[in-house]
């Protein structure tokens, strides 16, 4: 009897394994980044699309995004911000000529960091509210109503 419970055991246990395994495969994001690219394969025009705002706004800048599609899929997204004599933000933020905060992400590592966000979601749905502020990327503080619509813009020219 022992040996029948044992193999009864060894069977639920293997069951589980499996269906642990399959669950992984499933929810794995190389996976859902394999098929999502499927899915949303053929969308887009390949190529390097731009947008630039114009006018400066208040403080003096105004929005640039670049966005490249390749085989349907945003590959790479850039957003900065340049003001009249040519300097952008993120040239200034490295060079700590352009401080938000002394205790956050300078300005180019936010807008690094939304632009993978575009990347590995494919659009910009679910990153700001209605004010252009994110929760949706950690420690990302700066407004991004430019970028957003920066993205969008470049989208459109794909799409045509």
């Amino acid at each position: 009897m022992k040996t029948d419970h044992s193999k009864r055991n060894g069977y639920i246990g293997l069951g589980a394994l499996a269906v642990l395994t399959v669950a992984t495969i499933v929810g794995s994001d190389p996976l859902y980044e394999f098929i999502d690219s499927k899915v949303s394969s053929g969308t887009y025009a390949k190529g390097t699309y731009t947008y630039e705002d114009g006018e400066f706004d208040e403080s003096g800048y105004k929005d640039q995004v670049s966005v490249t599609i390749e085989d349907g899929v945003i590959t790479q997204v850039s957003w900065d911000c340049v003001d009249a004599d040519g300097n952008t933000k993120s040239q200034l933020s490295m060079d700590g000529e352009y401080i938000m905060t002394e205790d956050g992400l300078r300005w180019y590592e936010q807008a690094e960091a939304v632009a993978d966000y575009v990347i590995q979601n494919q659009s910009v749905n679910g990153l700001t509210d209605e004010s252009g502020y994110t929760d949706a990327v950690a420690s990302v503080s700066i407004n991004l109503s430019g970028f957003v619509t920066g993205v969008e813009e470049c989208l459109k020219q794909a799409a045509q």
